[in-house]
């Protein structure tokens, strides 16, 4: 009859826990990766500067970032066949 007066206990819900366990997950692989991005770009920078001190010149550069895409595309179309 007074069923309205007892304290009312919160259960958690298993579904929702889970979820925020697995989104605390990703935002530190997310966060992870990140850093790993930046520190990759960071020596990317120091192996180009690098280059251009010991007399590469920019073109040089320039082939050299676009020479592994033309062997992926190449290795590809081999595959493809």
């Amino acid at each position: 009859m007074f069923k309205f007066l007892r304290k009312k206990v919160k259960k958690e819900d298993l579904i929702l826990k889970e979820i925020d366990r697995q989104t605390e997950e990703l935002k530190a692989i997310s966060d992870s990766m990140c850093k790993s991005r930046e520190s990759l770009e960071a020596d990317i920078q120091k192996a180009e500067s690098l280059l251009l001190n010991m007399g590469y010149s920019q073109k040089d550069l320039d082939k050299l970032k676009t020479k592994p895409r033309l062997k992926l595309i190449s290795e590809s179309k081999k595959t493809e066949s």
